[in-house]
């Protein structure tokens, strides 16, 4: 897949902002591809000026609107007590960076309390599909975590049912399934997968491959991967690694 140079200098800025240093990081796929995209697009201009104007002018057009769109879903007031780890989490840039827009088909893999739900619910609209995706018991190497993951979708149930009471109904359709529940029709048919925070447990868990294998299952051809994991330091010792203090290396 080729990336645009829209989204080559979306990439940029969002690297150039998040620290170096031990935090939250997004795994960035297809970053190389902006060289190739910065020494393609003179040739391409010069050869279809007026196309690429007219293609550019309507991509602008486009960004404007999911910007827009994207920035009162996070000024609504059901988020005023999220809004303070927005200057950590950075919630606009890391959507934008996995270009989730309006409309779209979006899994957001073990929930929680739902933080990003009450983002991705109102942002994606009428026409999109929220899925809450939980991890399978049976994918646990252990009796701790398979019991954690089996309680997972009924506590989402209540978090789902919050976020539907306080946006009176709008926003995108809302589902919640554990991964081996996934009904056949949807296979294929998902335009973004996001982790949060999440691959240490599945690490942790021994659910990862499982895990991983079925999120692959869902996506589209053109689908995305997102992934936004706690970084442990460059030094950091192998049994620091493990999951079980919450960071992963890079």
């Amino acid at each position: 897949p080729r990336l645009s140079g829209g989204a080559c200098q979306r990439a940029a800025r969002q690297a150039q902002a998040e620290p170096i240093d031990q935090g939250e990081i997004s795994m960035r796929i297809h970053l190389a591809a902006c060289a190739f995209a910065a020494f393609a697009a003179p040739a391409a201009a010069q050869d279809h000026s007026g196309h690429e104007m007219g293609s550019h002018a309507n991509s602008m057009a486009m960004d404007h609107a999911h910007h827009a769109a994207l920035t009162r879903a996070l000024a609504m007031e059901n988020r005023a007590e999220d809004r303070a780890r927005d200057q950590y989490r950075h919630p606009f840039e890391t959507l934008d960076f996995f270009e989730v827009k309006p409309s779209m088909t979006v899994v957001d893999y073990m929930p929680a309390s739902g933080w990003y739900t009450r983002v991705l619910v109102p942002y994606l609209g009428a026409e999109g599909t929220y899925i809450g995706l939980t991890p399978d018991p049976a994918a646990a190497d252990g009796e701790r975590f398979a019991n954690y993951f089996g309680g997972l979708p009924e506590a989402f149930l209540k978090v789902a049912a919050e976020t539907t009471a306080s946006l009176d109904g709008a926003g995108a359709q809302m589902s919640i399934y554990g991964s081996q529940d996934v009904p056949e029709e949807l296979k294929g048919q998902v335009d973004r997968v996001l982790v949060f925070r999440e691959m240490h447990n599945l690490l942790r868990s021994g659910a990862m491959y499982t895990e991983l294998m079925r999120m692959r299952g869902l996506l589209k051809d053109d689908g995305m991967l997102g992934i936004v994991q706690h970084r442990a330091k460059s030094d950091a010792p192998g049994d620091y690694t493990t999951g079980a203090n919450g960071y992963l290396r890079q």
